[in-house]
């Protein structure tokens, strides 16, 4: 299957609806909980839900992959570990986190849709970074993407896992994209519907 078709074989939306919102939770506690035990049911939602963008990525209808985009200026998850002024100064700054991806749908390229809607989503909103915080297991496909690490390691007391902040320039992002991976760059300048 190439990129194309295997990018767009996940659909992913802006979360609309209430039962869209449960789909995603339903996902992320798949991840979170039942998966890699970081969460618990009385904390897979927190207060950060309701600032952030939740985005939801469905194959055939149904639920394989979400995560959330925190682009509100009031504070982000990852300010607690260290300051972001000086990025949010510099052209805008969004806070990736909780991407959700159900087991049996890793490698399958669900993790790109999920951050081609987030890219694409950011590039209608003058957004032009993106910070994340990341675990050594999940590094792989960030740094592939052009993500450089800024800070940490950070003990989160609620996952229990240690982590650091990476960041990503995404205007500079484009370049290196076109320059190494130019079906992946074509494929993430491609409009989605309702997202940008």
């Amino acid at each position: 299957m190439g990129t194309k078709s295997a990018l767009d074989r996940v659909k992913v939306e802006i979360v609309r609806t209430p039962e869209q919102f449960q789909a995603a939770m339903d996902v992320r506690s798949a991840v979170y909980v039942d998966d890699i035990h970081w969460l618990t049911p009385e904390t897979l939602v927190d207060r950060w839900d309701d600032r952030c963008v939740q985005f939801i990525g469905t194959v055939d209808g149904r639920a394989v992959t979400s995560g959330r985009l925190n682009d509100n200026p009031s504070g982000f998850e990852i300010e607690q570990y260290m300051d972001l002024g000086s990025l949010r100064a510099n052209g805008g700054c969004a806070e990736l986190s909780r991407l959700s991806v159900l087991p049996e749908w890793r490698r399958s390229m669900a993790a790109m849709s999920m951050f081609r809607a987030f890219y694409r989503y950011a590039q209608g909103r003058g957004i032009r970074h993106f910070c994340i915080t990341l675990t050594p297991n999940n590094l792989r496909m960030y740094e592939s993407l052009g993500f450089t690490y800024i800070g940490g390691p950070f003990q989160n007391e609620l996952l229990g896992v240690n982590h650091a902040v990476y960041c990503l320039d995404l205007e500079q992002a484009s370049v290196d994209w076109r320059k190494q991976r130019p079906r992946i760059a074509d494929q993430f300048e491609q409009p989605l519907d309702g997202i940008g």
